[in-house]
């Protein structure tokens, strides 16, 4: 979960701009007053993670982060659970060890986490 307050809505498009963490996250429009304290469940098979900031991209959510802690998923050994800190705040990315090494994703990396407004919808 992030922590964040609502920033604003764009019906014309249908979502919600919520301000957490360090950046703005998108996400499918909430029925919340503009002000209001929103949670945003984020889950780690929705997270990919980069090691530069993308450029043109169709994913809205990009939040800057730094590995903490690089988990083998449990009864998934080809898979990791990355642990990341953005701005304060817990957030974990399922990826496959593959991905991991190719990275080489280790604590204290900086990361960027790509999140599909999608992903996140009520």
């Amino acid at each position: 979960l992030l922590e964040g307050v609502i920033e604003g809505h764009d019906a014309d498009v249908g979502l919600t701009r919520i301000r957490c963490a360090n950046t703005t996250l998108w996400l499918t429009q909430v029925d919340a007053p503009v002000g209001s304290s929103h949670r945003v469940q984020i889950a780690a098979r929705d997270v990919s993670l980069a090691l530069s900031a993308p450029g043109a991209v169709s994913v809205l959510n990009v939040l800057e982060a730094r590995v903490s802690d690089l988990l083998v998923a449990p009864r998934q050994p080809a898979q990791m659970i990355v642990r990341l800190d953005v701005a304060g705040q817990p957030l974990l990315a399922r990826i496959t060890r593959k991905s991991a090494l190719a990275l080489q994703l280790q604590p204290g990396t900086r990361v960027w986490a790509l999140v599909k407004s999608v992903a996140l919808a009520e």
